[in-house]
């Protein structure tokens, strides 16, 4: 993950304001290869993606597309499979946590850290409901749905 954090520094290195104290807390391998259930089928034009969780600190630079763009690009040219990287703050995914919502549940019990440079712990996942789980679903559902339907 070298290239991930290179990159990153690099951008602090120029950064003023609050984006000169921006921090990678931690970095976590998720999905396929974090369970061992990767597919490699080269013959058919298939292999799984890696899938990359980057914890900040703050959310400045969450939404810097271009630093992760350019991270993956970096990346992808050593491990030679798809990459994808999502960047949240702690906060937000400790609020995902409590909140239950599986995708983070799901990569705290089977991601594998690859750097850590703060030590605290995620959040305790959270039991909802079933209600409380059709909630989540349906506004995912609304806002994914109409994301795609801009997009066609």
């Amino acid at each position: 993950m070298l290239p991930l954090r290179d990159e990153f520094e690099q951008v602090i290195g120029f950064a003023t304001g609050k984006k000169k104290h921006s921090r990678i807390l931690k970095i976590i391998l998720f999905g396929s290869h974090a369970t061992g259930k990767w597919v490699k089928d080269p013959a058919h034009g298939y292999l799984s993606d890696y899938d990359i969780l980057v914890i900040l600190n703050r959310s400045e630079l969450v939404e810097e597309y271009k630093i992760w763009d350019t991270a993956e690009d970096r990346i992808a040219l050593r491990v030679r499979s798809p990459l994808n990287i999502l960047v949240h703050t702690l906060d937000e995914v400790n609020d995902a946590l409590v909140k239950g919502q599986y995708f983070f549940t799901d990569i705290k019990q089977q991601g594998i850290m690859l750097f850590e440079s703060d030590k605290r712990e995620l959040a305790t996942s959270g039991n909802l409901t079933p209600a409380e789980y059709k909630v989540i679903a349906e506004k995912h559902f609304a806002q994914w749905f109409e994301s795609a339907h801009e997009f066609f």
